[in-house]
């Protein structure tokens, strides 16, 4: 299958999805060749869903980005790590290695990776423990 099997609609939702702009774009070919002008090939999205299906638990994303699942602890973060969070609207996003999601937009980076991430990603932020603990509590 191939992004020429689906309907215009949904390969405007996928460029949604990817942050794809496809403004005054109307035919099904001029929206699969900015998909792929923008790095989105089938496979791609392919993969993206598949992460969409077998989202990780709260408890598997806290434990990955080194967080208590404990809601009454406080979440531990030491000195040279950050919680950036993604405010994109990507299903998926990696930068440096960092890999953000819709559903997971929070990560622990390292100072470096952190601010490489500001000073090259458009859509991330600081965010704090507190908020974490929100989302997914």
């Amino acid at each position: 299958m191939s992004f020429t099997a689906l309907k215009v609609a949904e390969l405007k939702n996928i460029a949604d999805e990817f942050g794809v702009e496809i403004d005054g774009v109307t035919t099904k070919t001029a929206i699969i060749n900015e998909l792929q002008d923008n790095g989105v090939t089938f496979e791609l999205y392919n993969k993206t869903q598949s992460l969409v299906e077998n989202t990780a638990s709260a408890e598997e994303v806290f434990s990955v980005h080194g967080a208590r699942t404990d809601n009454a602890r406080k979440t531990e973060r030491s000195e040279d790590t950050l919680l950036v969070k993604m405010e994109r609207s990507n299903l998926v996003y990696e930068l440096y290695g960092v890999r953000f999601t819709k559903d997971h937009p929070y990560a622990l980076v390292d100072m470096d990776t952190a601010q490489q991430i500001f000073e090259v990603g458009e859509g991330f932020r600081p965010a704090t423990p507190k908020e974490l603990q929100d989302y997914y509590g």
